[in-house]
């Protein structure tokens, strides 16, 4: 591997006119400075960065650990860590956590490394489990992470009001919810911003307009059924999260309901499937990349993090007005 030594032998100099010229610093000529640079590209030259470290006691490396499996939330907010990593001239190196025991194991390997700090993002680890304790700055994103740590999250609550807001835009009255676990914050913010909404347009949520979901699809099969099934039957159901979203277009088809002719549906986190629905889902974005940016300038300020950052209400074709 080529050194600054060997650059500076091969053009006579001394090595610290080379280092100097290598990292911008003062005290050589714009004639110098380009032969030494043309010359490092030449040989193949690359910095040392971990001796840089040792140096300069900063480091050019910051942790993220993310799912063990990549999915579309993982791969937005590793888009925006890794963006806002490149404005301030750092690697990201990433841990692929499969449960909150190996988690914690990735904090404790980061704590030992000389990393910048470390951003915490999981999809499917439970959002209310404190982070470990780690002597080194960190950030969690979409989640609280307990004490010294500072969290970036997601506005859940106006992104509910938004949704059912533009279900009575459409003059929808029937409205069914779907929550998620009744112990996540996400699920219990959401369910706020609904029944909030709701109260505001002079609407109630009785329980046979209330489903308890689990987050997945055939829980929005189910509590779709008990709806269509009621009493009330509601003319739109708005439901915590996109793939419930898609068990409720499951479950209306199999008893002859048209989206959005007989039931407007919206979901939640604008998945990368809902564009693919027939018909493509309206639905509240997770503002992941934005939150993945935000979550690497936290971890060099020392002032209060942002705000929850509000999603968008993303209008497609599964809501319609009331016939």
């Amino acid at each position: 591997m080529t050194t600054i030594h060997d650059i500076a032998k091969k053009l006579g100099k001394h090595p610290s006119s080379v280092s100097r010229a290598l990292r911008g610093g003062a005290g050589v000529g714009p004639e110098l400075r380009e032969q030494i640079l043309a010359t490092a590209a030449a040989m193949g030259y690359r910095p040392n960065l971990m001796a840089r470290h040792l140096r300069t006691r900063s480091s050019p490396v910051i942790g993220l650990v993310l799912d063990h499996q990549w999915n579309w939330y993982s791969a937005a907010t590793a888009d925006g860590v890794q963006e806002g990593a490149r404005r301030r001239g750092l690697n990201v190196m990433v841990w692929n956590a499969a449960s909150r025991e190996d988690e914690a194991k990735a904090v404790e390997y980061f704590a030992q490394l000389p990393v910048a700090g470390v951003i915490v993002a999981s999809s499917r680890l439970d959002p209310a489990a404190a982070l470990p304790e780690a002597q080194l700055p960190l950030v969690a994103i979409n989640r609280m992470g307990g004490p010294g740590v500072r969290s970036i999250l997601t506005d859940d609550y106006q992104g509910a009001a938004a949704a059912v807001a533009h279900l009575v835009d459409l003059g929808h009255r029937q409205i069914g919810y779907i929550s998620g676990p009744v112990d996540w914050p996400h699920s219990i913010d959401r369910l706020r911003g609904t029944v909030d909404a709701l109260a505001k347009a002079g609407l109630g949520l009785p329980p046979d307009l209330y489903g308890q979901g689990d987050w997945s699809r055939e829980s929005g099969r189910r509590e779709t059924r008990r709806f269509l099934g009621s009493r009330l039957r509601p003319t739109a159901i708005f439901a915590a999260n996109d793939e419930m979203a898609a068990g409720v277009y499951d479950e209306a088809r199999r008893l002859g309901r048209s989206i959005p002719g007989n039931l407007s549906v919206i979901g939640f986190n604008d998945h990368v499937a809902c564009e693919y629905l027939d018909p493509p889902l309206t639905t509240v974005t997770l503002p992941l990349r934005e939150m993945g940016l935000l979550a690497v300038e936290s971890l060099f300020q020392k002032e209060p993090p942002p705000p929850p950052v509000a999603g968008r209400l993303i209008i497609r074709h599964s809501t319609a007005p009331l016939p």
